[in-house]
């Protein structure tokens, strides 16, 4: 999947040049992001975290079903117009 860089001009070389530079997709690099940060934050707020450890792991566990529940109904919204026409199968 290629992704399209904008820019000012409107010369086609320029910007073809531009689009061949960039080989990877953006995604990866604001996922590595967004980790980095999260951990950074959980391991900074650990010291301060009022949770007791023995209730830590249903909460990380109602977290990772609440992620897997919410990612099928964003995907199942996102396809509803196939999920319309096979509503007799399920």
């Amino acid at each position: 999947m290629s992704v399209p860089i904008v820019t000012g001009c409107d010369h086609h070389l320029f910007r073809d040049r531009l689009h061949q530079r960039s080989s990877h997709h953006p995604h990866i690099f604001f996922e590595a992001i967004a980790y980095t940060v999260a951990l950074r934050l959980s391991l900074q707020n650990f010291r301060r975290d009022t949770i007791k450890p023995t209730q830590r792991s249903s909460i990380v566990v109602a977290g990772v079903v609440g992620a897997l529940i919410g990612a099928k109904v964003l995907v199942m919204l996102q396809h509803i117009d196939l999920w319309w026409q096979q509503r007799g199968l399920f």
